[in-house]
């Protein structure tokens, strides 16, 4: 019987989210992330919501992966 996979859910707000091009540029850096299942990012709220398998990748990977793409998490303190 094939186990089914993890999924959590995860929200980051980074201020460099502005519009449609950064949409694509955002979806497509952590699309091609292994153990990502979906992106979605909200250039209204500057927000990005992932759907990962976090027994593949985690947080910290997400987060250096929008860093190097341009897009730093904003600090939340």
């Amino acid at each position: 019987m094939e186990q089914q996979a993890l999924t959590e859910n995860l929200s980051l707000n980074s201020s460099k989210i502005t519009g449609a091009g950064d949409v694509d540029a955002v979806e497509t850096a952590l699309g091609s992330l292994d153990g990502v299942r979906s992106v979605q990012a909200d250039p209204n709220a500057h927000t990005v919501t992932v759907k990962y398998d976090p027994t593949i990748v985690n947080l910290n990977l997400i987060e250096e992966r929008l860093n190097s793409a341009g897009y730093p998490v904003d600090d939340n303190t």
